[in-house]
């Protein structure tokens, strides 16, 4: 049997264009991890403060979550198990090559669009300059978001980076959705029960298995 020891980590989620989904990845997977009791500091690194955006005038109002909006706020230490999460401008902005410097592990959030597959060299490229400047920086994967199964060009899309780029993709795909479009505004609601709880869900249990647990040896 494996015994795995947990890890404290720092996480940004950033993106190679806008409207990516990174917010939005950020909150869920807040979510996600703070019901199954794991403690997470939730930074804001967006200029515009993406984050009180979505929550109005209130707090959020999350157990196990803690809300921050600038990087000094960030606990000097973390205990093991505990993680930060920071939603990060798009990869080439400064703001993201600062967090990248101190991250242990970066998720890039995509679209299935023309766009992502001619602009995701360049995102390679800047992840690759990163890492060489952090050699700790772990590339947890791809999370495909907004994706919608009907769509014909995001299917062929989506296989295509199955093909080239299948060992970082994060599974499942996040479905597009007008009541996740909606959730944000909600302030401290969970996430719409269904499809879309599910595979925010899936996603946070992958990134337990890659990411945020090390294993330290194993017994038969």
């Amino acid at each position: 049997m494996n015994s795995l020891a947990p890890a404290k980590r720092i996480v940004a989620i950033t993106s190679h264009k806008g409207g990516s989904g990174t917010t939005t990845c950020s909150l869920a997977l807040a979510w996600c991890f703070s019901q199954s009791g794991r403690k997470v500091f939730l930074l804001d690194a967006v200029p515009l403060r993406t984050h009180r955006l979505f929550r109005s005038n209130d707090p959020l109002v999350w157990r196990n979550v803690v809300w921050m909006e600038n990087l000094s706020e960030a606990p000097a230490s973390i205990s093991s198990g505990e993680m930060v999460l920071i939603d990060c401008p798009v990869l080439i902005d400064g703001a993201t090559q600062r967090v990248l410097e101190v991250a242990d592990g970066v998720i890039l959030c995509c679209r299935a669009d023309p766009l992502t597959l001619r602009s995701f060299p360049g995102a390679s490229a800047a992840l690759a300059l990163a890492r060489s400047q952090n050699p700790k920086l772990q590339i947890i994967g791809i999370s495909i978001g907004l994706y919608d199964r009907q769509d014909d060009l995001q299917v062929a899309i989506l296989h295509q980076f199955r093909q080239y780029h299948g060992n970082l993709l994060l599974d499942p795909p996040i479905p597009l959705s007008s009541e996740l479009r909606n959730w944000g505004i909600l302030s401290g609601q969970p996430l719409p029960p269904g499809e879309i709880t599910e595979s925010f869900t899936s996603l946070a249990q992958t990134l337990e298995r890659r990411f945020f647990y090390a294993s330290s040896h194993r017994t038969r």
